[in-house]
């Protein structure tokens, strides 16, 4: 009960500027808020009813973005189809350059899937520039198997390793899992 009034009252005050003074409502039933006091004709109404406010957060209209950064222009071509598939724009970078180059875009990407081996570079060093720029989520990579490497990944804000070969649906998952 005392969660429904702590509820009430923030959407009360909440609303208050803009919809002026509002009646007060007594909370005997969890279900349904009924006015209090004369002059209010006893009407009750739902707690849907009086919080059906217009909402102030705008309603995501644009795709999320994906930004896969690989070497192997197969892997790039499979994972850009399969987040497409699933609604998401896909962006990708093949070296460590184009990578850098593109890193003003890729501080708006809902997720980026990062390779360890790039030309030029390695994915450790986009990561590390681009935690400098973004919060988004990472997934790197790799048929690296030194637990040393994905260590230093986790400790520069990777948020998840996949060895390769990998099964791209479960890549899909997890990374649907990571953007919502």
């Amino acid at each position: 009960m005392n969660w429904l009034r702590t509820l009430r009252k923030q959407l009360l005050v909440s609303a208050e500027p803009a919809l002026g003074p509002l009646p007060a409502y007594t909370t005997e039933f969890p279900d349904r808020l009924e006015p209090a006091g004369p002059g209010f004709g006893g009407q009750a109404g739902s707690v849907a009813e009086l919080t059906n406010l217009p909402s102030v957060v705008e309603p995501q209209t644009e795709p999320a973005h994906v930004w896969v950064v690989d070497d192997d222009e197969a892997v790039l071509a499979l994972l850009k189809s399969l987040f497409a598939r699933e609604g998401y724009t896909v962006k990708t970078s093949s070296t460590l350059i184009e990578a850098l180059e593109d890193m003003p875009d890729i501080a708006c990407s809902a997720l980026i899937v990062l390779d360890f081996n790039i030309p030029g570079g390695n994915g450790l060093d986009v990561l590390r520039e681009l935690r400098t720029r973004s919060g988004a989520p990472v997934v790197m990579v790799s048929n690296i198997r030194r637990p040393e490497l994905v260590a230093q990944a986790f400790e520069l804000g990777a948020d998840d390793f996949i060895e390769k070969p990998f099964d791209p649906r479960s890549l899909v998952v997890r990374a649907r899992r990571l953007i919502e």
